[in-house]
């Protein structure tokens, strides 16, 4: 969908935002702008350097959908064994969570979970992000009047890119 549609790549780190506008998996010339976030460190912080960021791009007269790729400090990754669990929706989300739990502990039960739709009988890549984050990130994307397409780990946007060349010769 947004490999040739223009859209505003947005890397969300602890002390940076990099923004970048990008078509055809192509960076625009000229577009790339960097924002140090003040108070580096927290989400928080980081959220409220992208309301910045946005605001400013509010009298630009194309407002592109954006893509947001937040920081691994923010969002946990791990590989989820498979288990049968996984077949039914009821019972796949409670065997992520307890997966992300005996990792990270206990803050995983404020976290979103999310995982790939690996194959059956194959591990699935899993995706802890605290819930208030996100919906820091929505609100202030819905406040500032844009469109938000996709918002994940940065390692899951850098997979996503390469998974074509790394996908197996048939």
């Amino acid at each position: 969908r947004s490999g040739a549609t223009p859209h505003q790549a947005i890397l969300m780190t602890p002390h940076y935002l990099l923004s970048v506008q990008r078509c055809k998996q192509r960076i625009i010339e000229g577009s790339a702008r960097q924002l140090n976030v003040p108070q580096a460190g927290s989400w928080q912080a980081s959220v409220e350097a992208l309301r910045t960021l946005l605001q400013q791009n509010a009298t630009h007269p194309l407002r592109l959908p954006l893509e947001i790729s937040i920081s691994g400090r923010w969002s946990q990754l791990a590989m989820a064994p498979w288990s049968e669990q996984l077949l039914r929706p009821a019972t796949a989300q409670a065997f992520l969570q307890l997966q992300l739990m005996a990792l990270y502990g206990e803050a995983v039960q404020h976290w979103q979970i999310s995982s790939d739709d690996a194959p059956y009988g194959q591990p699935r890549l899993v995706c802890g992000t605290e819930r208030a984050l996100l919906q820091a990130l929505r609100d202030v994307v819905s406040q500032t009047g844009h469109r938000c397409h996709r918002i994940e780990p940065v390692l899951g946007n850098l997979l996503r890119t390469l998974s074509p060349a790394l996908a197996p010769v048939r």
